[in-house]
């Protein structure tokens, strides 16, 4: 039990889970016996926000614990004063609740360069409750970490298209639940086709597949081997289908069929993948 001095009075009142306690402590004069600090105490206990009151008469301190959303401690100053003692803050300690931050996956289309990467990036950091934002042109994504509290994973696609780029939310984690690995329900499903691309000769000519996949609406990640004549799409189903991926190289010119499709549950990253190709 903590030691209370000599001529100290406490009356306190339960802690809702709602309320944010702050404390004050307050310098008291005037006081010349029991009937003064009790008449303090009571006049802290009564004003509305006031938790727990612990006034001194030795000391000539009052230390308040209080919810700041409804009361101030200018306001307990004041409220000491009206019955006729001099108070002074002496200090003043507020209780923030740590933050509870989310990391949203954006896909970012129309980046052609590191220019626009970067204004992506700075973009999203100018945001208000943006902690952290990595942008990746290879990728075509952002990775933003944010305070929901603050600002929405929608706001910060709105962000991203106010600069001129196309922005959609891939996913948001609970950065707080990371450990156990739950994700946002928001989360869509995404697949991966695996395709035979045909009459590809030269670099131009898989850039060209590789671009024509990448502005189609729904598509992920792309990687293009031109050695392999063969294209992996990682793309989002709700969005765009196989076939329809497969249209999009043959109406730039080259023959696609489906070799497979699976859903992409690893999610690889297009280095990675590059790797292995």
């Amino acid at each position: 039990m903590a030691y209370r001095p000599p001529g100290a009075m406490v009356v306190g009142k339960p802690l809702e889970a709602t309320q944010r306690p702050s404390r004050a402590e307050l310098r008291v004069q005037g006081m010349t016996c029991g009937a003064c600090s009790g008449a303090v105490t009571r006049a802290l206990q009564a004003r509305s926000g006031v938790l727990e009151a612990e006034v001194s008469l030795l000391r000539e301190k009052a230390s308040v614990t209080f919810d700041a959303s409804k009361v101030s401690a200018e306001e307990l100053r004041t409220e000491v004063e009206d019955i006729g003692f001099d108070a002074t803050i002496l200090s003043f300690e507020e209780d923030h609740p740590p933050r509870q931050l989310a990391r949203a996956e954006l896909r970012v289309q129309g980046m052609t360069c590191g220019a626009c990467s970067g204004a992506v990036e700075r973009a999203l950091r100018a945001q208000p409750g943006v902690e952290e934002a990595n942008v990746s042109l290879l990728r075509e994504s952002a990775t933003v970490s944010f305070d929901p509290s603050v600002v929405s994973a929608d706001q910060l696609c709105s962000e991203v298209e106010d600069i001129g780029f196309d922005a959609a939310v891939l996913g948001i984690e609970d950065l707080a639940q990371a450990g156990a690995g739950k994700l946002d329900s928001k989360q869509p499903t995404r697949c991966r086709a695996e395709l035979q691309v045909l009459g590809m000769t030269c670099g131009a000519c898989s850039g060209a597949v590789e671009r024509a996949l990448r502005t189609r609406q729904g598509v992920v990640e792309v990687v293009v081997s031109l050695l392999r004549q063969r294209a992996s799409v990682a793309f989002l189903p709700e969005e765009v289908s196989a076939a329809e991926i497969c249209q999009q190289v043959e109406d730039c010119g080259f023959d696609a069929s489906l070799l497979s499709q699976s859903e992409d549950a690893a999610r690889d990253s297009q280095a990675a993948l590059a790797g292995t190709w």
